[in-house]
């Protein structure tokens, strides 16, 4: 199939996606229908949020795989931009390969040739499709020339390999998120909430606590799961919303 051809088919796919609202749900910007405003629907909210995340990944992986081998990089990232193009809180989303961990094509060329071998969302996806707790974006702080005075750039990923037809694993997609959507989610639902709202890990660390909340109020408040689907990876997360006085 000629470049042009498979291109077109593609772009084909992503518009029907979008045009039936399914490109813009998987890809989290479609609004939710109105959720319970109680801790456990705020939990359960935040939860469908990030699982759109993830189908939006599985939408891009499959359109990898169906066109691996792909006949050059550029027709990878024709692929990754368009998704890109659909979720602007996705900052970048980039294709490995298995047999030397370098990106063979990303979102602008980003970190293309760049060995991510041992980064934690192509060591993840390598045993398993995965969701990467929030950490600092090491080399997409220098690939993006950020300014130290803006502070360290901060994500999520998601992670999944890329099989051929045989169905060997031969390359990782990740997904990196801005974690800056994922705190201004919980802002606009402690707006509804009316209380202040804290982010904790799976191992139980403090990702995100209302500024000036006493740690020993934090300790004694409930905690809600953030329940991902089961066929989807789970960050573990657990909000504490605070309140009463």
């Amino acid at each position: 199939m000629m470049a042009s051809t498979r291109r077109a088919a593609l772009l084909a796919g992503w518009l029907a996606a979008l045009a039936t609202g399914a490109g813009a749900q998987t890809a989290g910007l479609a609004p939710l229908a109105p959720a319970l405003r109680d801790p456990a629907g705020i939990a359960s909210r935040l939860a469908i949020l990030l699982d759109r995340q993830w189908d939006h990944l599985q939408w891009v992986a499959r359109s990898v795989q169906e066109f691996w081998p792909p006949q050059d990089a550029e027709e990878l990232r024709f692929i990754l931009d368009t998704a890109h193009d659909n979720a602007p809180h996705i900052i970048w989303i980039g294709v490995a390969t298995v047999a030397d961990g370098r990106v063979l094509a990303a979102t602008r060329k980003l970190l293309e040739g760049d060995d991510v071998s041992q980064r934690p969302w192509f060591i993840e996806g390598t045993r398993r499709e995965a969701a990467v707790d929030v950490h600092d974006a090491v080399l997409l702080q220098r690939a993006l020339n950020r300014d130290p005075s803006q502070g360290m750039l901060r994500l999520i990923d998601f992670t999944s390999p890329i099989r051929d037809r045989e169905g060997r694993i031969v390359a990782m997609i990740g997904s990196h998120i801005l974690w800056e959507w994922v705190v201004g989610v919980i802002r606009r639902e402690e707006g509804h909430a009316g209380a202040p709202i804290a982010l904790i890990s799976a191992q139980g660390e403090v990702l995100l606590v209302p500024e000036g909340v006493p740690a020993e109020r934090l300790r004694q408040a409930q905690r809600f799961p953030v329940r991902q689907r089961a066929d989807a990876p789970s960050f573990g997360w657990q909000l504490a919303v605070l309140t009463g006085a």
